[in-house]
């Protein structure tokens, strides 16, 4: 674990991280950049360079299957952080990511446009306009 730019887990992934390394939370936090801990329905905590953000989940229309939700979760705070958003949008993104696979069965199945996560994203959460940059490539295609 030595050196990593992210670590992403879950609550329980982070009690066995915890107990096989003997480091609390702040030892972690020497070892990693940015470390996300996802709560399930109680939503994510994000630490970097001493700061903590607790990221809401999104209410979801119905819980379909939770497999997946995890790494849509991850999957959804990388796209944000590929495009140089701050940590608080990469979870809101991600938040809103593990919503849709709950919603769906299976892994992969779950699927929405740019235009369709925005509207949903923008009922939650307050991007400040930033994530115009998916509309704008929508147009562009």
């Amino acid at each position: 674990m030595e050196g990593p730019c992210f670590l992403f887990c879950n609550d329980y992934e982070f009690g066995l991280i915890s107990k096989k390394t003997g480091w609390s939370l702040d030892q972690i936090l020497d070892h990693v950049k940015v470390l996300v801990i996802t709560r399930g329905k109680d939503g994510a905590d994000l630490y970097s360079d001493g700061d903590s953000v607790h990221i809401p989940t999104v209410p979801e229309d119905e819980v379909v299957d939770p497999t997946g939700d995890g790494q849509a979760f991850r999957g959804g705070f990388l796209t944000g952080y590929s495009h140089g958003f701050d940590w608080k949008l990469c979870g809101e993104i991600g938040s809103l990511s593990a919503v849709y696979c709950l919603e769906q069965r299976g892994t992969q199945n779950h699927s929405y446009t740019a235009a369709e996560f925005v509207k949903r994203f923008r009922r939650h959460f307050d991007d400040g306009g930033q994530l115009d940059v998916f509309s704008s490539k929508i147009r562009n295609n």
